[in-house]
């Protein structure tokens, strides 16, 4: 038996078993990394380890620097989970330092959140990310899947954006195949400074290059219970520019039209206003001749450059 100690939580683990109870130690909290290792080990495995492991030693464990301990259990390295466990504490010392308590708190307010916040903004954030590609390229699609898991179960909003920001920038990696952890994204994130990176620069650009398999997905989306899905399914062709598809766009505009919901008034507007930048007379007519079934806020938004009067 194996037992972790953390700020508020005690896991128990015994071959594949997993027991959560609280207590307070006064520990920094152990990654999910960690526990997620520890949890996957043959019992013959667990049993060969101290029975009590500090917190300290389960995360160097994890991250592949305590190889004495590797070899007395006999377990292999493949170094994956070292690799998740290296990149999510470069991600939060990195934030760490750039920390300013003084942001934190506004940067929460402003998004109506109780999420924790290091404080950090783009400027810092933009810091860290071109420091992470440099210490942890991403070669496959499996790790690709990992980095952006493994960011995005920590508590910080900060490291959420990281998780993101790696989803999109690895271009290679965007595709329908990965539509599934998109989904999670958007409907965990739940709140448009999440979700709305995810629509337009992952699903939006997987639709755009994968129409084919995208389009039941986003044709999905659009009648979703979760309005977050629905928004999604409306901003995702923001970037499509002459690519748009703009017959299932205004179609989708339309079966949306009577919803009261801010997030999705504004979404049909602002993804009109974008396709208006490249076909200005296409959505000007489609503004006009449905002009009744807009909102005030979506009319406006839609033909903020647009000749309508």
């Amino acid at each position: 038996m194996v037992v972790v100690g953390a700020a508020v939580e005690l896991v128990v683990v015994s071959g594949a078993s997993v027991v959560a109870g609280a207590v307070s130690t006064g520990a920094s909290v152990v990654s999910s990394s960690a526990v997620g290792f520890v949890s996957s080990l043959p019992q013959a495995a667990v049993s060969t380890m101290n029975t009590a492991m500090s917190v300290r030693d389960l995360d160097l464990f994890t991250r592949g620097e305590c190889i004495r301990e590797r070899e007395t259990t006999g377990i292999p390295v493949t170094g994956s989970l070292a690799a998740m466990g290296d990149l999510v504490s470069f991600v939060a010392a990195e934030l760490s330092q750039r920390a300013d308590a003084d942001k934190a708190g506004p940067m929460a307010a402003y998004l109506k959140t109780d999420m924790p916040f290091y404080g950090v903004q783009k400027k810092g954030r933009t810091e860290v990310l071109r420091a992470v590609k440099k210490q942890f390229p991403i070669e496959s699609n499996d790790a690709y899947r990992k980095a952006i898991g493994a960011l995005w179960a920590q508590p910080h909003r900060e490291e959420k954006y990281m998780a993101i920001a790696i989803a999109k920038e690895h271009a290679a990696f965007i595709s329908h195949d990965n539509v599934k952890l998109y989904r999670q994204l958007i409907v965990e994130g739940a709140w448009w400074d999440l979700v709305d990176d995810v629509a337009i620069n992952c699903v939006g650009i997987a639709d755009r290059d994968e129409r084919d398999k995208m389009a039941p997905v986003i044709e999905q989306w659009v009648d979703d219970e979760d309005m977050w899905l629905r928004r999604t399914s409306l901003i995702s062709p923001i970037k499509h520019k002459a690519d748009t598809d703009y017959e299932t766009l205004f179609d989708h505009c339309l079966r949306r039209a009577h919803e009261k919901e801010f997030f999705i008034r504004k979404a049909i507007g602002w993804t009109l206003r974008e396709y208006a930048k490249t076909e200005p007379d296409r959505v000007r007519d489609f503004l006009l001749e449905h002009r009744d079934r807009w909102s005030g806020l979506t009319f406006r938004e839609a033909s903020k450059h647009l000749d309508v009067t």
